[in-house]
C-alpha cells in the first residue's frame, strides 16, 4: 500500500512531461516517491474530475477576440487485450485502420490564429451505452451526419486544396508527410470552395 498519496501537482507535471505513457502504472514507475498504481486510481476516483473543469481552468487563458480554430480530437486508446476495464468497447481506429476494442476520447482543443497557441477545453469519453451520445456531428441540414473521422478526412482534402504538404501534415499532427499523403483523402475530394481558392494562386504557390 502507498505511503504518499497523490496530488494534482504530481499528476499534472506527469501528464506535461510524458508524451507515450499515461496510466497509473507509468506514473507509480517515475514517481518520487514510493506511489502505487491502485492508489493513483483511487486518487483519481476521488476527485471525480469532469470536462466542466477543463473549461473552468481554460477560460482565462483564452482572449476572446482573437480569431481561432476549434479542433475536435477522436482518438482511440488501444485496450484490445483488455477485459474487464470499464468504457472499453469496439470502434474504429484511425491508427490501427480497423475496428478494435479501445477506449474513445474525443479532445476540443482551442487554437488562436494570431498568437497560435493551443488551449485543451473540453473533452469526453465515449461511451454511448451510458449517455446515448454518439460520434455524430449534425450540421445545419438534419439528414446529414457526419462523424469526427470524416469530418478529419474532409479537412484533410481542404487543405491540401490550398496549402502545402509539410503544413498539411503539421495541422494534422503528423511527423510525416508520407502518412499524410497514404491515409487521408486526395486534395480532388476538397469541397469546390477550396479548389477555386487554389485555382485563384499563382502556379508556384499551389
Amino acid at each position: 500500500m502507498s505511503r504518499h498519496k497523490c496530488t494534482q501537482e504530481l499528476y499534472k507535471a506527469f501528464l506535461q512531461a510524458t508524451s507515450l505513457r499515461y496510466s497509473g502504472k507509468a506514473l507509480s514507475e517515475v514517481s518520487p516517491e514510493p506511489l502505487s498504481h491502485d492508489g493513483i486510481s483511487r486518487w483519481l476516483q476521488s476527485r471525480q474530475l469532469r470536462p466542466s473543469g477543463v473549461w473552468e481552468a481554460a477560460e482565462a487563458l483564452i482572449p476572446k477576440e482573437e480569431p481561432c480554430l476549434l479542433l475536435a480530437d477522436d482518438s482511440v486508446l488501444d485496450k484490445r487485450y483488455s477485459r474487464k476495464i470499464e468504457c472499453v468497447q469496439p470502434q474504429y481506429s484511425g491508427n490501427a485502420h480497423q475496428v478494435i476494442s479501445g477506449i474513445g476520447l474525443v479532445n476540443l482543443v482551442w487554437r488562436g490564429l494570431v498568437g497560435g497557441d493551443y488551449v485543451p477545453v473540453d473533452f469526453r469519453v465515449y461511451e454511448k451505452a451510458a449517455d446515448g451520445k454518439t460520434k455524430t456531428l449534425w450540421g445545419k441540414d438534419p439528414t446529414k451526419r457526419y462523424a469526427l473521422y470524416s469530418a478529419r478526412h474532409q479537412f484533410a482534402a481542404n487543405v491540401k486544396a490550398t496549402a502545402s504538404q509539410q503544413e498539411v501534415a503539421r495541422l494534422l499532427g503528423h511527423h510525416s508527410i508520407r502518412t499524410t499523403r497514404r491515409h487521408y483523402a486526395p486534395r480532388r475530394s476538397a469541397w469546390l470552395k477550396f479548389k477555386q481558392a487554389n485555382d485563384m494562386l499563382p502556379k508556384h504557390e499551389q
